[in-house]
């Protein structure tokens, strides 16, 4: 019985033996297999992260990867706000007509450039007509006293006509187009509405022909060679904001980009729903690429200049709620956390994880990221 037995566990234990060589030889045999493929390609990423990531020179090239030294910068304390571009309103002007007649013609139209003193249209009105009259009748009436040397009538006269001549000029005529009418002694029965500083044509509705109204507002005009950026500033950081602050403001239009403004006023009344505070920027805009409109991201000036460690903001990746960067060993890059203070320009501020003389990654840094998350490991060391 038990000689039956033990003949019986025999070929098991041989069966068994057997499997297992075959599946081991299986396994090496592919094991081969997946290193003549590897060997076939690019060495992308290392397999632990304490030996960090390794790129091959056609991948690093590929991924064009670019290093900088991290070293200290001249900054400051910045509070961060957003807001929106709007006109100038102490250089706007929303042009009515002083009179009643009909649109004869439309010499600048919406975007138009105009200087002051530019026609900008005509209105024919035969109000005007009887004013032009009447100047002329009042000059003739003062010519006359004054030749009979009349002291009384020369003083009243005199009234008329002053009067008569301011008419016309409260209509909107220019001093030079009276003084052309007078000389001329022919009236024009039109209105010629002129802009009251260099600016740009922001509206202007009127068409050939069109009534008007005295009081009727006829065109829209800005001078956007300087503009205002409304910036929501948190109740938290109001204390830190002041007029004569320097403001660095950003539009998604121009990317890495930075223009320069001031704080000239900080409004006295909270919004209660978004806990925010309007502040109003002037911003140098001689070249017209700030449009009325456009949301700006912008950087108050709080604090007085130091030195500090400062690298490019494309060198910074987030994993979670963690920030880092990708230190250069030798060709080798290691993922190294960080800690960060305000960002401003194109830069931001390190406050630990990094010392003057590090090398990180700048250009290619997402590259990395993606082949560290392909190879299923965080935080490396160096």
């Amino acid at each position: 019985m038990k000689r039956s037995a033990r003949m019986s566990f025999f070929p098991a234990v041989v069966l068994s033996a057997a499997f297992l060589s075959s599946a081991c030889g299986d396994k090496r045999s592919r094991g081969t297999e997946d290193q003549g493929q590897q060997a076939s390609e690019p060495a992308v990423a290392s397999p632990a992260a304490d030996e960090g990531i390794v790129l091959s020179p056609e991948s690093r090239a590929l991924a064009e990867v670019t290093t900088v030294p991290v070293r200290y910068e001249v900054v400051r304390d910045r509070t961060h706000a957003t807001g929106e571009v709007q006109v100038n309103g102490r250089r706007v002007a929303r042009i009515v007509s002083r009179i009643s007649g009909w649109v004869e013609e439309v010499r600048r139209i919406r975007g138009d450039r105009v200087r002051s003193g530019d026609i900008v249209l005509t209105i024919y009105s035969p109000e005007y007509q009887t004013a032009g009259r009447e100047l002329l009748s009042a000059r003739t009436r003062l010519a006359q006293a004054v030749a009979k040397a009349d002291s009384a009538e020369v003083e009243t006269a005199r009234a008329i006509y002053t009067s008569a001549r301011k008419r016309l000029l409260l209509f909107g005529e220019a001093e030079a187009e009276v003084d052309t009418l007078l000389r001329s002694g022919d009236i024009d029965p039109v209105v010629h509405v002129h802009s009251p500083f260099d600016g740009t044509l922001i509206e202007n509705n009127m068409v050939q022909g069109h009534r008007v109204e005295a009081g009727t507002e006829v065109c829209f005009i800005s001078d956007l060679r300087t503009v205002w950026a409304i910036l929501n500033v948190l109740e938290k950081d109001l204390a830190s904001v002041r007029v004569g602050s320097a403001v660095s403001i950003r539009v998604g239009a121009y990317p890495g980009q930075v223009f320069r403004g001031e704080v000239t006023f900080v409004d006295n009344i909270m919004d209660e729903g978004t806990r925010t505070v309007k502040v109003r920027v002037e911003v140098d805009n001689q070249d017209g690429r700030l449009k009325p409109g456009m949301f700006v991201d912008a950087d108050i000036d709080c604090g007085s200049e130091r030195r500090a460690l400062a690298i490019p903001s494309e060198a910074v990746q987030q994993d979670g709620m963690s920030r880092f960067v990708f230190v250069d060993r030798s060709g080798r890059f290691y993922r190294r956390d960080v800690q960060t203070r305000v960002g401003f320009g194109n830069v931001i501020e390190i406050s630990g994880g990094l010392a003057a003389g590090d090398t990180i990654v700048v250009g290619g840094a997402f590259i990395l990221k993606s082949e560290m998350l392909k190879a299923g490991f965080g935080e490396g060391g160096d």
